[in-house]
């Protein structure tokens, strides 16, 4: 007996990182948003779900992907998907870590931001609630060693920096600020 087609598909790629996410309704009215089905980290590759289309997404990144999260950072109502990539662009020419974001529009996964530098060399990031708005909080790399801990938000085309929340400081202290103070 055959097996069907999308289980061909995941046999096909069990060294995928899977995020199984549940479908959330993200209003009253009972509208779904695109939800990551998985990462394939080792092609490059974001595979996302949408109710409505029946299949999955598949976009090609063209660099490795090192982080992935999900969260509604335009206040548009619909999740995006903010990827930690390590790429050059077109006015930094040097390999490095970046925000990209990314949002499904008409059945297809689309760029709504590809950043190419924050204040300092990016080293990671995480999603923070501020007063009911979506920031992202960066550790980068400062002087010396040592990092420090900044927070950005979606402003009509991009991040904008809103402030340092720790500067010269350990990396263990700036993972314990980041998951335990803010």
């Amino acid at each position: 007996m055959e097996r069907p087609k999308y289980l061909q598909f995941f046999n096909r790629v069990s060294v995928l990182i899977l995020l199984l996410l549940i479908l959330i309704p993200v209003s009253a009215c009972g509208q779904f948003s695109a939800r990551i089905l998985k990462v394939d980290s080792l092609q490059n590759q974001l595979v996302v779900n949408v109710p409505d289309n029946g299949s999955p997404i598949i976009k090609q990144m063209n660099y490795p992907i090192f982080k992935l999260r999900e969260a509604d950072i335009d206040n548009s109502g619909k999740n995006a998907f903010i990827l930690g990539v390590i790429k050059r662009t077109k006015f930094d020419t040097t390999h490095c870590k970046r925000i990209n974001i990314w949002k499904v529009e008409n059945n297809a996964i689309v760029p709504l931001w590809l950043g190419s530098k924050m204040s300092h060399p990016l080293y990671d990031f995480e999603l923070k609630k501020d007063n009911a708005v979506q920031t992202i909080c960066t550790i980068e790399n400062e002087k010396d060693g040592l990092y420090l801990i900044a927070q950005y938000k979606w402003h009509s085309f991009g991040l904008k920096f809103i402030r340092y929340i720790k500067r010269e400081i350990t990396l263990d202290i700036a993972y314990h600020t980041l998951q335990n103070e803010l």
